[in-house]
């Protein structure tokens, strides 16, 4: 399945090149077509058998740079370590994730991407697999967030008594 991914800078006398093709190492074959109008690559491979970093190999090799996007995600449900643990590994398991890192305490997820492949929508799906909801962090009204750090907050007082 073809993926579509934002790429930054040319190679020097091939501006005017349309595309490229790239094969990664072991034969594995990736083909990229490059377009230089929209700086966007459209990208075929075998998900389940590349990953990102040779993804991201072959982009570097053809002379351009992929270019990343960061998510920020408020993740609910999340009460330990384990919890964590659970979230982080299903988010970096979504196609085209190069990093993901989620706090426990803030409850939030920190995910940074290959522009363009992919959407919050695929992020959201990736925690619900796991067991959480999750949101965009500026999705989540201060309201209820404030209401959530003041049930939080009743709970630590009431455990110190």
């Amino acid at each position: 399945m073809p993926h579509a991914i934002s790429i930054g800078g040319k190679p020097g006398d091939s501006t005017d090149q349309v595309g490229r093709g790239v094969v990664l190492r072991n034969d594995e074959p990736v083909h990229i077509i490059f377009d230089n109008l929209t700086d966007r690559a459209r990208v075929r491979l075998r998900p389940a058998t590349t990953s990102v970093e040779t993804l991201i190999d072959a982009i570097r090799r053809a002379g351009y740079e992929p270019l990343e996007r960061t998510w920020e995600l408020r993740i609910h449900g999340m009460t330990c370590a384990s919890c964590v643990g659970r979230v982080e590994r299903a988010l970096r398991a979504a196609p085209g994730v190069v990093s993901a890192s989620v706090n426990l305490a803030t409850e939030r997820a920190t995910v940074v991407v290959l522009d363009g492949a992919v959407e919050l929508p695929d992020l959201v799906a990736a925690a619900a697999r796991a067991g959480y909801r999750a949101e965009a962090a500026a999705a989540a009204s201060p309201d209820h967030t404030d209401r959530e750090q003041a049930a939080r907050d009743a709970e630590i007082a009431g455990l110190k008594r």
